[in-house]
């Protein structure tokens, strides 16, 4: 694979091709995210946090929110819990602030991770990495930009532990969680 190279103008700005010029100070800061998230994935597993959960008993509605964590290839939270039978509004954001990375959120069937990381891949940026109809997919947002926030809702699945990803070829690696679905 081929790397493009830095290029620095007297100004003091840097730009890689395709890219919008970016400061000495942007590109020291996307360069400390970048080692972070190498150091994170390789030396420690990610830190379980607890999620953001206003239930809404009179309806039946969960309300969820995750986001990314800064620039970081990691979701804010890996855990996620809700009851058997209710309604789930899942916010998501993409809270980069420096790396110009768009993320997903894909809640998963148990067992078929493999199968829609490979099938998200053929999929492409132009289905904003989802494949279409794909049996081990429950429910998807588009592709979030820097700074958006989208949200989804679905009804939660039988009790269980079902996986979530963010489906970006690479990103699944370091971007995933758990939600937890149990009885009342």
């Amino acid at each position: 694979m081929r790397h493009p190279s830095w290029v620095f103008f007297a100004d003091g700005t840097v730009t890689m091709p395709a890219m919008h010029p970016v400061t000495h100070a942007q590109r020291r800061a996307a360069l400390r995210v970048a080692t972070a998230w190498l150091l994170g994935t390789f030396v420690r597993m990610p830190r379980a946090t607890a999620a953001t959960a206003d239930t809404r008993a009179a309806r039946g509605l969960v309300r969820l929110k995750i986001s990314t964590k800064g620039d970081l290839l990691e979701f804010s939270t890996q855990q996620l819990s809700c009851h058997v039978g209710t309604r789930v509004r899942l916010q998501f954001t993409n809270a980069s602030k420096y790396v110009n990375f768009d993320h997903n959120w894909m809640l998963l069937r148990p067992g078929s991770y493999d199968s829609v990381v490979a099938a998200a891949e053929k999929a492409g940026a132009a289905h904003d990495w989802i494949p279409a109809a794909h049996p081990g997919i429950i429910v998807a947002t588009r592709l979030v930009h820097r700074g958006e926030t989208v949200a989804v809702e679905f009804d939660a699945p039988p009790a269980g532990r079902y996986p979530y990803i963010c489906s970006v070829p690479g990103h699944a690696a370091s971007m995933w969680g758990v939600l937890t679905v149990t009885d009342r």
